[in-house]
């Protein structure tokens, strides 16, 4: 199990002990639930472990699912208060994929993080011809998981002593469309790299 090995510190390339900056997860067992205690029987193990390493200041992004059945929720491992949960959209100022499970209550109370792009995203070969298109919160992971990777630098190369630590906190508190660092739509918080930016070197 990654989460487990990389919650203990104890795996790198170096065999050293080693803590990812960010780990994305594009997978979702496909269920609807509302809140993260319907699923704390199912699996606790892989709970504890992202408590771990939401502690240790690791950004866990997480797929909402793609399986919609009519009812507000998403799938596990979004559902988790220790994990950014990424639903999908077509285009700005549209509404989520048909297919995304979400939910626009703020989160962690069991609220969508934030959306992004998931709309046949094109795949390339090394020669840049396209292989394929997807759709999907899968997809629209990548986007995010990319977004936080660059305010995680933009944050190393600027903070102070006294400055905020880069933790899931802090990165909710950025994406959040409470904070006018992303595009709110609706209640639907969009991906807005550069106004997150923006939000982040006025914090620093």
């Amino acid at each position: 199990n990654a989460l487990e090995i990389f919650s203990s510190g104890s795996s790198s390339p170096n065999n050293q002990n080693f803590v990812p900056d960010i780990i994305n997860l594009s997978i979702s067992d496909h269920k609807n639930y509302q809140n993260e205690d319907e699923v704390s029987s199912f699996y606790p193990a892989i709970l504890h472990y992202m408590q771990i390493l939401a502690q240790k200041g690791v950004i866990l992004v997480c797929a909402s699912g793609n399986r919609f059945n009519g009812k507000p929720g998403m799938g596990f491992p979004a559902i988790s208060k220790n994990c950014i949960s990424v639903g999908a959209i077509k285009h700005l100022n549209e509404r989520p994929l048909k297919i995304t499970q979400s939910q626009l209550s703020i989160a962690p109370n069991g609220g969508t993080d934030i959306f992004a792009p998931g709309h046949k995203i094109p795949l390339y070969y090394p020669d840049q011809s396209i292989s394929t298109r997807m759709t999907g919160t899968s997809v629209a992971t990548a986007f995010v998981s990319s977004a936080i990777s660059l305010l995680k630098e933009y944050h190393s190369e600027r903070k102070r002593e006294d400055s905020i630590a880069f933790d899931i906190q802090l990165v909710r508190k950025l994406l959040n469309p409470n904070s006018n660092s992303g595009e709110k739509n609706n209640q639907l918080n969009i991906l807005n790299i550069w106004k997150t930016l923006d939000h982040l070197d006025q914090i620093l």
